[in-house]
């Protein structure tokens, strides 16, 4: 679990790191290709194209459960990979060196980056600072025009919390920040004295308006007896009028009144309908007006001309404070607008950028990737056998394949091979089928092959080294009669012993095509 520092053969092949989107709307890790198999290999990490300075590891290890987030775990076959800043093309990368890994096994792979600031992370800084900026204004507008270089410290402090940034020179960064805001600002602390208007004419709207409900219900509830009022009136050119002024006067509960709509009884209008209507309300009055002047109607006027008042308040203030809102919108827009631009100033940005403040850590990225089977189960095995029999002691070389039942991977240490247990067994037992290199003899006995002029053998075998194995079974051979008398011949079996080098078939051949 050591972290690997090594430079990279030019022959290595490369594969390059990449960000995609997965099923969760997350962020996951993507090698370019299949991770190569027994032997090792760079990897590439291309940094934004803003970013100049940069460094990193790529923490590796084989795959044991279903998910590659949690922490690395002190297995065989995990590394962490130092990530250093290399520029492949003008553009800023960091790469790594990857020891060998195991033959057809799923890996996976962690990248933690430490950047320098680009246009991304500058661009969140300012806009996190101006948030927090803007909200410690609006709470209270005359703290603009003096706002304290400690404020756009502690700005500028929380915004880089947040992100995971830490710097030691934000005093400078501040400076520059509050120098360019007064350099540009204009109007806009003035402006926020709109801020504390607008809440003042909000909660004189809210006394209004409860006045205004208060005004209507004493209408509602008022229920005294009232003296004749006058003949209809209706409404021309906005004016109240008396119509058949030569009638009878009629009691309110058969008069009716026209508000320039419709005709409405008039004790309906007088002492039941809210006032809510303006022709209405007004037609009211004028009748009331118009009408006797008994206390019992003189008290409604002042009711209707109350309730009218106090609608009219509301009316206006209620204007006033939507007009005062989209005014409020505007500076809030324009305050946002500026802070922003004063935390983007070119010298927040170089001192925020001096090379001698630790680096932007990016948010770790997990994925994993697999190495391809190269087909390799087979080798062809070379060794020395003994082979004690009941009349001799036999030492032949023999020649033999060894067949796996998984694909072996010689490029990793016996001790450093992962996966199951079964898997990591599988991968040093092989059975062998060869023949001997030379034939046996012995005193008194005539030994012949038994097939094909060759002397076969069958055993099981186990590798105690990537390309060493030892290996027990069975020699096939025949016994005659040595003095020739007779025509009897008989199939033996000895059980052998030996140890023999274990060659990769598919790497031999795929070099004797030139691969």
């Amino acid at each position: 679990m050591a972290l690997v520092v090594a430079s990279p053969a030019a022959a290595d092949p490369e594969v390059k790191l990449l960000l995609q989107r997965d099923d969760q709307g997350g962020t996951m890790l993507v090698p370019d290709r299949p991770l190569p198999a027994s032997r090792a290999f760079t990897v590439h990490y291309a940094l934004p194209p803003d970013v100049t300075r940069g460094s990193g590891y790529l923490e590796v290890w084989p795959k044991l459960e279903d998910t590659c987030e949690a922490t690395r775990p002190d297995i065989r076959q995990s590394h962490s990979i130092a990530l250093a800043l290399s520029m492949v093309d003008g553009k800023a990368t960091l790469a790594g060196y990857v020891p060998p890994l195991q033959v057809d096994l799923e890996y996976c792979l962690k990248l933690h980056t430490f950047l320098g600031l680009g246009a991304a992370q500058l661009s969140a800084i300012a806009t996190l600072a101006a948030d927090a900026m803007r909200g410690t204004l609006l709470g209270s507008p005359t703290a603009c025009a003096d706002a304290s270089h400690e404020l756009f410290e502690s700005s500028l402090k929380g915004a880089l919390i947040r992100l995971g940034i830490s710097a030691s020179n934000l005093p400078l960064a501040a400076a520059a920040a509050r120098a360019e805001l007064f350099a540009k600002t204009g109007d806009v602390c003035s402006r926020l004295g709109e801020v504390d208007r607008l809440s003042l004419q909000k909660k004189q709207l809210v006394d209004v308006a409860l006045a205004k409900t208060k005004a209507e219900t004493a209408i509602d509830t008022f229920d005294e007896k009232l003296a004749p009022l006058p003949a209809p009136l209706t409404v021309v050119n906005g004016v109240p009028a008396l119509v058949d002024a030569g009638k009878k006067p009629k009691p309110p509960s058969e008069l009716e009144l026209w508000d320039g709509e419709t005709v409405v009884p008039a004790a309906s209008v007088l002492k039941a309908v809210k006032p809510r209507t303006p022709a209405v309300t007004d037609v009211a009055i004028a009748a009331l007006k118009l009408g006797p002047r008994s206390p019992a109607n003189l008290k409604l006027l002042e009711l209707f001309e109350r309730a009218r008042d106090r609608r009219l308040e509301f009316e206006a203030l209620e204007k006033a404070v939507a007009a005062g809102e989209t005014s409020v919108a505007k500076v809030k827009d324009e305050l946002t607008k500026t802070l922003v631009a004063a935390f983007s100033a070119p010298g927040v940005a170089s001192t925020l950028r001096n090379p001698e403040r630790p680096m932007f850590a990016e948010p770790t990225t997990a994925g994993s990737g697999e190495t391809p089977n190269k087909l390799n189960y087979a080798s062809v095995d070379v060794g020395l056998l003994a082979a004690p029999t009941g009349f001799a002691v036999w030492f032949l070389p023999y020649v033999g394949l060894n067949v796996y039942a998984v694909a072996v991977d010689r490029t990793i240490g016996l001790n450093r091979l992962s996966g199951s247990m079964l898997r990591r067994v599988l991968q040093v037992l092989s059975v062998t089928l060869g023949a001997t290199l030379a034939a046996p003899g012995g005193p008194g006995v005539v030994v012949q092959a038994p097939f094909l002029s060759t002397y076969p053998l069958v055993g099981l075998g186990a590798r105690v080294a990537n390309f060493v194995r030892v290996t027990g079974g069975a020699l096939f051979y025949v016994l005659g009669d040595a003095d020739g008398l007779s025509a009897k011949k008989t199939l033996h079996a000895s059980f052998f012993f030996g140890a023999s080098l274990d060659l990769d078939l598919v790497e031999l051949l795929t070099r004797a095509a030139g691969g």
